[in-house]
């Protein structure tokens, strides 16, 4: 199993969030916990807009809050 930290992007709620990718196909929300399958994200307006290849603050260095 990989994992790595990702930026998203949320177009439903129009916001960017942290969150863990697991195998490039599952995504789960830093901020709600929700868990996102790949062949979802183009329904639910969820793109990956950088991957870290090191462990981060998901609130401070990935959303900025």
């Amino acid at each position: 199993m990989t994992t790595k930290q990702v930026k998203f992007f949320d177009s439903e709620n129009q916001a960017i969030h942290g969150g863990i990718l697991i195998n490039d196909e599952t995504l789960i929300c830093g901020c709600c916990g929700g868990v996102f399958i790949k062949n979802e994200w183009d329904d639910l307006g969820i793109t990956i807009m950088e991957e870290y290849a090191n462990w981060m603050n998901l609130d401070e260095e990935i959303v900025g809050n």
